[in-house]
């Protein structure tokens, strides 16, 4: 079903934690469904009377088997004897408690886990799209979660780690006196506070704002932000700026279309009131007439750090709250449509991926953007998702790290190390053997002389029982790196006839 129907709204106004906490305080219920950029479903939390019962996610990393697996609970054997039990009459969890793989203690515990994960990822976006399907979510007993809902939201939003979110989601208050609620959702004495957060509570006075507070708290800045949005949004504490308010998208509310701005206000203005109207209409008429580095006054070639900048930058000129002067009140929608385009410019820009279907979209790159498709600014784009990669294979997060490894090869794809990583993390699944297999091959098409290349290969083929070629590939391994001890310990094992599974020590442990 399209995602029109049922009248999405922008992420950018109004985040996850504030949805829920507003559903909380009002004991709604319903299903919230949680859409990225692709438009498609990615992620539902379900609500009943206010507290989070259970919640499901389309990403293969949020899959129940998968995070028993990775968590070590379960064997790759009875994971994979349990996924050819299914027959879709019973449910993964309870085909692992027939036999006798967990118990229904860690059953338990890893569905509350499972739950409480998804939800927290949703707490680490600041675009996309969410509609509210307001109705009794109709849960079956078994799935049914009991989490404490203030655990939950103030848990999560410690584990935030998108610092420009947090940027965003405070400076809305910067500047504004804080105060304590005589009517908070939940007490403040109820709250699971760390000692250090409920110091740093104490001192908030009603006069002082959260700048001025912030020096005196002994905590550390970015920590002092997460519990106050926490604070924030369990409407513990508040400013003079209002909440979010959430909206049932099936109410059909529709969105007055703006029509272009006018520059000239009627009334008497100098001429530097006249030049801050002129700046905001001629940044709203950029919207459709400029792309997004244009837009957000980028170079091409911009870094991570420089988009940032930038769009603290542009926060800082267009944010609403800002615009409290009579000569330009009529023009607070318009900024409040550039405030929403600087944040999807800076969500597809500082992504790889994003970044990419972005200039495929365009008909016809501008003169300046058409740099970022040499062959040599495409491999220097595919070192920071390959950084990425790594980071996460040292994490043991092998789906993202499979996902970053796919940007940097779309991007370089005549990178051998690259396919070779990526190979190596395929042959974890069974069913990307083949996948694995291509790109490793195509590694050494690139480099003939990828030691790493023909270990794995060799490893592949002798998996496959196919020995010649194994021992071929092994042989070339050792030829270009003599040091190579686990090639040469696969080799003497195939000589010898030794029962050996490569696959296995490779799912056992990243090197």
């Amino acid at each position: 079903m399209d995602v029109v129907e049922f009248q999405t709204q922008d992420l950018a106004s109004m985040r996850v934690p504030w949805i829920l906490c507003e559903m909380f305080e009002h004991k709604r219920s319903g299903t919230l469904h949680i859409m990225g950029s692709n438009r498609k479903f990615g992620r539902r939390i379900y609500v009943r009377d206010g507290n989070i019962k259970f919640a499901l996610s389309n990403q293969e990393s949020d899959r129940f088997g998968r995070l028993l697996l990775e968590s070590g609970i379960i064997t790759e054997d009875q994971f994979t004897r349990a996924i050819l039990k299914m027959d879709g009459k019973k449910r993964f969890g309870h085909i692992l408690l027939e036999m006798e793989c967990i118990t229904e203690e860690q059953l338990q515990a890893q569905l509350d886990r499972q739950v409480k994960e998804i939800v927290f990822s949703t707490f680490e976006l600041d675009s996309g799209l969410y509609f509210l399907e307001e109705r009794d979510p109709g849960l079956p007993p078994d799935l049914t979660r009991n989490l404490d809902f203030a655990t939950t939201i103030i848990s999560g939003i410690r584990a935030i780690r998108n610092l420009i979110l947090l940027d965003d989601e405070m400076n809305r208050f910067k500047d504004e006196p804080i105060r304590f609620n005589e009517k908070p959702t939940i007490p403040l004495q109820q709250l699971p506070l760390k000692p250090e957060e409920a110091y740093a509570l104490s001192r908030i006075d009603g006069f002082s704002s959260i700048d001025k507070l912030m020096p005196i708290t002994r905590m550390d800045e970015d920590d002092f932000r997460r519990i106050m949005y926490a604070m924030f949004c369990l409407n513990v504490v508040s400013a003079k700026t209002e909440r979010p308010q959430l909206v049932n998208r099936f109410d059909h509310f529709e969105e007055e279309e703006l029509k272009d701005p006018d520059i000239v206000y009627k009334g008497n203005l100098t001429r530097d009131q006249a030049k801050e109207r002129e700046s905001i209409v001629r940044k709203y008429l950029e919207i459709k007439n400029e792309n997004l580095w244009n837009f957000m006054e980028v170079s091409p070639k911009a870094t991570p750090k420089e988009l940032k900048e930038a769009f603290l930058k542009h926060n800082k000129s267009f944010h609403p709250d800002l615009i409290n002067q009579p000569y330009l009140m009529d023009l607070k929608p318009y900024v409040n449509k550039i405030l929403s385009h600087v944040n999807y410019a800076f969500n597809i820009l500082n992504d790889p991926n994003k970044r990419e279907s972005y200039l495929k979209s365009l008909n016809q790159l501008p003169e300046h953007a058409q740099p970022t498709l040499s062959a040599n600014d495409r491999a220097q784009l595919a070192i920071e998702p390959y950084k990425m990669a790594v980071k996460y294979i040292h994490e043991e997060d092998f789906f993202n790290a499979h996902r970053y490894l796919e940007q940097a090869v779309r991007l370089a794809p005549n990178e051998a190390r690259y396919l070779v990583e990526l190979a190596r993390i395929e042959m974890r699944n069974p069913n990307w053997l083949s996948k694995a297999k291509v790109h490793l091959n195509k590694a050494l098409e690139l480099d003939a002389t990828n030691a790493k290349a023909h270990h794995l290969l060799g490893g592949l083929y002798a998996e496959q029982g196919h020995k010649p070629p194994a021992i071929q590939h092994l042989k070339q391994a050792l030829e270009y790196d003599p040091m190579n001890d686990q090639a040469r310990e696969l080799l003497e094992s195939l000589r010898t006839e030794e029962k050996v599974s490569f696959i296995d020590r490779l799912r056992g442990k990243i090197t």
